[in-house]
């Protein structure tokens, strides 16, 4: 019975291979996806609310295919600390020691991610290798932030100054493998294990390190593709 079922499943993985082979290729795709950062590498129990949603345009040229994307990357509520400039000096009681006033606050951290892709299909059509180069903004509506105050500190605040959290741009990079899933000729469904590093992390100041905010993310990628001939 073993060997039958093993037989019937390798006659499928067979005629699935050659009716991928012969499907002809599409002139572009586009399509949306959604994606979910599951392991903070530095920051093992920070992935809480980290997801992500958005749309992408991909060109196929051979095995290869050219990709851009637009996607909204939320990480959710993260303690912060900013330094608002201000010193105050030491007093009579102080033992010579200053303070710095800090802003103490909840922010929403999210971003617009635009990933430029580049893909290599295997020859079976249905595994690909994917990298990316991605380039993060900022977004933070004042819905984002929530009500703070302010705590006098005498830790040195950091040498460039006041921060108001991580980089408004940055520069990150992707690497992925994925599986494809020809529903029908026109529609296909993908996805894809990633490991990801973003840029933006290093300005951080993080008050709970439970809830650290990372850079480097393992992740789950899932879309939905319309192909145009």
């Amino acid at each position: 019975m073993k060997t039958y079922l093993l037989l019937c499943f390798l006659s499928l993985s067979y005629i699935y291979h050659i009716q991928a082979q012969n499907e002809p290729v599409p002139r572009f795709l586009i399509g949306t996806e959604a994606q979910l950062h599951f392991a903070d590498i530095e920051y093992p129990s920070g992935t809480l609310g980290n997801y992500g949603f958005g749309l992408h345009l991909e060109k196929p040229i051979g095995r290869l295919s050219l990709g851009v994307g637009i996607l909204q990357q939320q990480f959710g509520w993260i303690p912060t600390r900013q330094y608002t400039g201000k010193y105050n000096p030491p007093g009579p009681d102080d033992d010579g020691v200053g303070t710095y006033d800090y802003l103490i606050q909840e922010r929403k951290t999210a971003f617009w991610n635009i990933p430029l892709r580049i893909q290599y299909r295997m020859p079976c059509n249905c595994v690909y290798l994917q990298g990316a180069i991605i380039n993060s903004f900022l977004y933070t509506p004042p819905s984002y932030i929530r009500d703070g105050f302010i705590n006098p500190m005498t830790d040195t605040p950091p040498e460039s100054g006041a921060l108001s959290g991580p980089a408004r741009h940055s520069i990150g990079y992707e690497l992925g493998i994925g599986l494809n899933f020809h529903l029908s000729d026109h529609w296909k469904l993908y996805t894809r294990l990633q490991y990801t590093q973003y840029g933006f992390g290093e300005d951080m100041r993080r008050i709970d390190q439970r809830r650290g905010f990372g850079n480097t993310y393992f992740g789950l990628n899932i879309g939905l593709q319309r192909a145009f001939y």
